[in-house]
């Protein structure tokens, strides 16, 4: 994100990266993931701006990926 908002304003920057980011979450094969990865992404790029730091966004990052991997596994169309 840093990198982006070198370049582009920021709502260009959030945009484009939340936008790779859910990208990326298509080859797990569960577009849903993709969906809710884009609205996340969206919140932790708004704590990294709000903040200045990546802590906020690495710590919702583990929890939202222990509670989708391991408490609640999204199943597989």
């Amino acid at each position: 994100l840093a990198a982006l908002r070198a370049d582009h304003p920021v709502l260009s920057a959030v945009a484009l990266s939340t936008t790779l980011y859910a990208a990326a979450q298509l080859g797990l094969g569960v577009p849903a993931l993709a969906g809710v990865a884009f609205l996340l992404g969206i919140v932790w790029a708004i704590e990294a701006i709000a903040t200045k730091r990546l802590i906020a966004g690495l710590v919702s990052h583990a929890i939202w990926s222990i509670t989708v991997f391991g408490v609640f596994p999204l199943e597989h169309p």
